[in-house]
């Protein structure tokens, strides 16, 4: 079981969840759900993805690869800090103090 947030609201296994809101479901569940833009991995779960690494210690390719998982359209040309901003926007997170915990 992972723990994904709502971005539009979603009924699962009887309960309503509303955007920004915690859900958990097993990978099978999600996968639908991930495709359609309903849920996104939850900030917690794409750190345990990458080993806790501080955002800022990703590689430009390891980035690339956690906006793909969130569903981020990356601008062409666009740099490692660049990179950086689109992925703590993306999470939540503010670029001085990395993910929200």
């Amino acid at each position: 079981m992972r723990e994904y947030t709502v971005q539009s609201p979603l009924l699962h296994d009887g309960e309503m969840y509303a955007i920004e809101q915690p859900v958990t479901m097993d990978e099978k569940q999600a996968a639908l759900l991930l495709e359609q833009g309903v849920i996104i991995p939850a900030p917690a779960t794409l750190r345990l993805d990458r080993d806790d690494k501080p955002v800022e210690e990703m590689t430009s390719a390891e980035l690339k690869k956690a906006l793909a998982r969130l569903k981020i359209e990356i601008p062409r040309g666009v740099k490692k800090p660049g990179l950086v901003d689109l992925y703590n926007q993306a999470v939540g997170a503010t670029p001085d103090k990395g993910n929200p915990s």
